[in-house]
């Protein structure tokens, strides 16, 4: 196909979709670039909340670069700082298009033998007639003889059949068009027993699509994937067998079959083995059985499956390595988990996100994991109570440690949302419009400040350049809310600045700002009854 002419190039340039979305996430990254080596340079540039933060550096230029980086979208006091364009081509290329695996590639290798000896008499057969055209003629006469020996020994196969699958048959009326194979209990068992205590491959491809069938249950009408037809459950015992012996097992035995016996395998183990003979045998096994669990979480209910389905599925979060859309599913499925759910579920779903962002899975792994988690907790932020607010400070400290695990990736993205905090503080300072006081005394703008105190107390050691802005900034809000009625607000603030000072050995004095709340409780009137509050679950 030739090149694209000026005016087609020129056209393609302004209006296709596809081009303006790598655009943006072209420039995206490139930003991220620049602010990153603008903090490895040793300034930090906050954009004056007071007038000594602007003497962090002596670099002007440097300064006046890093705040045109934020220029865009302050006025409105969001605190977004990863677009939902950025994040798009996360989503890409996870559609379950692959079909159910075909179970002629199980046969052995007796059964193969068999099959070359039939294509080769059938060859001869094809020849013969060419040769012998009565020959043909005697096959023609014989053909009814032919096809009644075939209809006795079909029934007679059929009277061998289990007593439990020919009732079944009976009484279910299966419609001409459904002609799925059923799937029983004791086949389960007899797949799983060969599979298990023979170490055998062969019947595994039925044992992973009747699994995939188990997973796809009620949520689509299943039918034919190919070439092959998928299959159909007997009943709930079938659907619970098929289940839990797949989650319980595959990755044993998975692992025994690519000598991979350690569980803690890392991702070159991977890299190196899919060039050999047997990840390549495996490779399709492998993909089915972790794209129906990946489907599976969003369609499970009952917490404790879901809760048992996570486990398995980090402990298989190494062969994730190799299907990079997989990998992307799973990781917005699990933060969707890890937001939603509560307790062990959401603990569980977090530790898949911190295992494939340890194990830097794919490219940039650990990048896309992070803006995930991040915007998926400011999203929470925005609805904060009385109910939620626990589960709120725990999704808080696991961003914590997930941002503690690469500082030098993390420290780009925590430079540019402070930085966003300090514009919005300093708008509030100058301006004191009503809008943006509301948006510094609201819990996402807390929270916010919140996390990237506990991130900084948590790797002082390495960001100690942090310190003296993020003081700065605290006790700027404390002062900018000197009214009784932000007594919630200004007590957080004063429980960040111990918890900095505690952390980095450094002496902030805070006798003052609770000199100040303790005048507030001497000042009330003597004799009235009030409720008792609740203040760490309210701002003012």
């Amino acid at each position: 196909m030739g090149k694209l002419g000026k005016k087609a190039r020129k056209f393609a340039k302004k209006n296709l979709q596809s081009v303006l979305k790598k655009k943006r996430k072209f420039k995206s990254r490139i930003r991220e670039e620049e602010v990153f080596k603008v903090t490895a340079s040793g300034w930090f540039p906050f954009g004056g909340v007071h007038d000594s933060l602007e003497d962090v550096t002596g670099d002007e230029t440097a300064v006046s670069n890093g705040r045109e980086l934020l220029n865009e979208n302050i006025e409105d006091g969001s605190l977004s700082i990863i677009s939902s364009e950025d994040d798009d081509y996360l989503a890409e290329d996870v559609s379950d298009s692959d079909g159910y695996l075909s179970e002629d590639s199980a046969l052995s290798s007796k059964n193969q033998k068999i099959r070359l000896k039939l294509a080769k008499r059938k060859e001869k057969l094809e020849r013969l007639k060419k040769k012998d055209p009565k020959f043909e003629e005697f096959l023609s006469n014989h053909a009814k003889d032919l096809d009644s020996l075939l209809k006795k020994e079909m029934y007679s196969d059929e009277d061998e059949a289990s007593n439990e699958d020919r009732e079944f048959a009976d009484g279910d009326d299966i419609s001409p068009s459904d002609q799925r194979r059923l799937v029983t209990a004791s086949m389960i068992n007899s797949w799983s027993e060969t599979t298990i205590q023979k170490h055998s491959l062969t019947s595994l491809p039925s044992l992973l699509n009747a699994y995939r069938a188990a997973c796809e249950y009620g949520a689509k009408s299943s039918g034919a994937y190919g070439s092959v037809v998928s299959p159909r459950l007997q009943d709930s015992n079938t659907f619970v067998s098929i289940i839990m012996f797949m989650l319980r097992e595959s990755d044993s035995i998975f692992r025994t079959h690519l000598d991979m016996l350690s569980n803690k395998s890392k991702t070159e183990t991977v890299s190196q083995m899919e060039s050999t003979p047997k990840w390549k045998a495996l490779e399709p096994m492998v993909k089915s059985y972790l794209r129906s669990t990946v489907y599976l979480l969003n369609q499970l209910a009952d917490t404790e499956i879901l809760f048992y389905a996570l486990n398995r599925l980090r402990a298989s979060i190494i062969f994730f390595a190799a299907f990079p859309s997989l990998l992307r599913k799973l990781i917005q499925v699990a933060v969707n988990l890890w937001t939603t759910s509560g307790g062990n579920i959401s603990s569980c779903s977090f530790g898949i996100i911190y295992d494939a962002a340890a194990f830097s899975l794919g490219p940039d792994c650990y990048g896309n994991c992070l803006r995930k988690v991040y915007k998926a907790f400011m999203a929470c932020c925005r609805g904060v109570g009385s109910a939620n607010l626990r589960h709120i400070e725990s999704l808080r400290d696991s961003c914590v440690e997930l941002c503690s695990l690469d500082l030098q990736k993390s420290v780009s993205l925590a430079l540019l949302s402070m930085q966003k905090l300090a514009k919005i503080f300093q708008l509030g300072l100058q301006r004191k419009k009503e809008e943006t006081l509301k948006k510094i005394c609201s819990w996402e703008y807390v929270l916010c400040l919140e996390l990237w105190v506990k991130f900084v107390s948590a790797n002082v050691r390495d960001l100690d350049g942090f310190l003296y802005p993020l003081i700065q900034l605290v006790n700027g809000i404390v002062y900018l809310f000197p009214a009784p009625r932000y007594l919630p607000l200004r007590v957080r603030c004063i429980r960040l600045m111990n918890h900095l000072s505690h952390s980095s050995r450094i002496f902030i004095p805070v006798s003052s700002l609770v000199v100040d709340i303790l005048e507030y409780a001497t000042a009330k009137e003597v004799g009235k009854s009030e409720k008792i509050v609740d203040v760490s679950s309210y701002l003012k």
